[in-house]
């Protein structure tokens, strides 16, 4: 499922804008509740998110998890059955706010045009995925499993297969929602985050696909960089 979004995201026309907008540069962005400093604007808003309402240590396992169950070259089988303590629903949520993630990566670039440009290509994208048969819209484990499972395949080049993105999506959902800090998440919070998983999640994809496909080994590199620091900004050092 991490995948099937890809080609047409990468369709956006002006994915090397993207990429300007959203790779790492030196640490400009603060998360003023700890002063930790980040390179870029969606780390900061990720570990402000996590860091002040979620376990982290939870949300690293589950993803360790993961990184376990696809180690090798190919895609994992099936993994044994598990039993979950919540349904995916216990994280879904009704959008709240002012919904404003694809202005805030537009921001990056001093060009109106480019902004706009931005915004639109970012605003396509999160339609784009959210439209994908199989991905649950509004919920914000299937937000950040799609960031994390993109991350993931895109480091790691090794494809991750459905039954291992429905064990990411209901590990998430489980850490989740048994987190006190999850509960306290307001609607608009819930809402910010979910929209830079997502928006993210595609724009790496894209990135990485449009690499592939025209065989471009330095973008295929920023590609692996920007998603080894969404898992790092994750808590997940790999």
């Amino acid at each position: 499922m991490f995948w099937s979004f890809a080609c047409g995201v990468r369709a956006v026309p002006i994915l090397a804008l993207c990429l300007a907008a959203v790779a790492p540069v030196q640490a400009q962005y603060m998360n003023p509740y700890n002063g930790l400093q980040f390179r870029s604007v969606y780390q900061a808003n990720i570990d402000r998110i996590l860091s002040e309402s979620i376990q982290r240590k939870m949300l690293e396992s589950a993803i360790r998890r993961r990184l376990a169950a696809n180690d090798g070259t190919t895609a994992s089988s099936a993994p044994a059955p598990a039993t979950y303590r919540h349904a995916v629903s216990a994280t879904d949520f009704v959008p709240a706010g002012k919904r404003r993630v694809a202005e805030q990566i537009a921001a990056s670039s001093a060009n109106a045009a480019e902004r706009k440009q931005l915004i639109e290509a970012c605003r396509r994208i999160q339609a784009e995925i959210e439209n994908t048969p199989g991905f649950r819209k509004n919920n914000f484990a299937n937000g950040l499993a799609l960031l994390v499972g993109v991350s993931l395949q895109v480091l790691t080049g090794t494809e991750i297969g459905e039954a291992d993105t429905e064990a990411l999506v209901r590990d998430l959902n489980d850490q989740l929602a048994s987190s006190e800090g999850y509960r306290r998440l307001s609607a608009e919070q819930r809402t910010a985050a979910y929209d830079t998983f997502v928006i993210l999640g595609g724009l790496i994809a894209g990135i990485a696909q449009d690499a592939a496909d025209r065989n471009d080994a330095q973008q295929a590199k920023q590609a692996r960089e920007l998603a080894r620091e969404v898992l790092v900004s994750l808590g997940v050092e790999v």
